[in-house]
């Protein structure tokens, strides 16, 4: 009997030793059980400090159905200005997921900040000489605009992972941007104009990890615009002619949709 406990004790020890070995690193008969987690990967992402440099092409339009210029009508009769050119500068980004006031689970934050400046070729409408009824000048004029942008962004969503690799992350989301626009600087036809407004929607981010440290991200989303504004700031020489020093007009904004992706 004593001989029959020592070789059943011997038996479970090995078998134990079996199972912690296979626990350990040693192939099972199923693969799937072997297949290494990921997840990890996109967390260390998705917690992370980031800072970018920008470089951006700009293509600017207020479209217009009529046409209003002196004479026959150019090429750009069906806006009232338009502006290109390339713009530089930087992106900071703060990201977090984990557990959130004791909630638990893998919910996600991020805050970012945006600002680029460059020159861009304007061409459309000088100020009116003086206040004409329409309140547009008839002529077309072309000028430098320096221009200066930037955003700020808030998300607050959930990660919901899928498999080993996968984590899906829906989100809502809400900022606020602000361009100035000086045209002519320094001349004594300046004049700068400040466009804001915040948004709010939400969206949708898709991340896999194809390998061990490397992360793909797929981002979409859409947004509508509140308290969309222009206001306009004559120059010190417009004054001088009856102009206000500003000008606040109400702007009707429309959708924001933003896509892209990252590794």
């Amino acid at each position: 009997m004593r001989r029959l406990a020592l070789f059943l004790l011997e038996a479970w020890l090995v078998a134990g030793a079996a199972v912690g070995a296979s626990a350990q690193g040693f192939p099972s008969e199923d693969p799937a059980l072997d297949a290494p987690s990921r997840i990890g990967d996109i967390l260390a992402v998705d917690n992370s400090l980031s800072v970018s440099y920008e470089l951006t092409r700009f293509d600017y339009g207020e479209p217009s159905n009529d046409c209003i210029f002196v004479g026959a009508c150019p090429s750009t009769a069906k806006y009232l200005d338009l502006e290109t050119g390339y713009r530089r500068g930087g992106k900071a980004a703060l990201s977090y997921m984990g557990s959130l006031l004791g909630a638990g689970g893998d919910w996600y934050a991020r805050a970012s900040y945006r600002f680029i400046q460059g020159a861009a070729a304007y061409s459309g409408y000088g100020l009116p000489e003086p206040l004409p009824p329409a309140g547009l000048s008839s002529s077309l004029v072309s000028a430098t605009s320096d221009d200066s942008v930037y955003d700020l962004s808030l998300r607050l969503g959930k990660g919901f992972s899928a498999g080993e690799s996968w984590m899906f992350t829906p989100y809502v989301l809400g900022g606020y941007h602000h361009w100035l626009r000086k045209l002519d600087a320094g001349t004594s036809s300046s004049f700068d104009q400040i466009f804001s407004n915040g948004y709010i929607g939400g969206g949708e981010m898709v991340q896999v990890a194809a390998l061990d440290r490397l992360v793909l991200t797929a981002d979409a989303s859409a947004a509508a615009q509140f308290r969309s504004s222009l206001a306009a700031e004559p120059s010190a020489s417009y004054q001088a002619l009856g102009y206000a020093s500003r000008y606040i007009f109400d702007m009707e904004g429309g959708p924001l949709v933003d896509a892209g992706a990252e590794i």
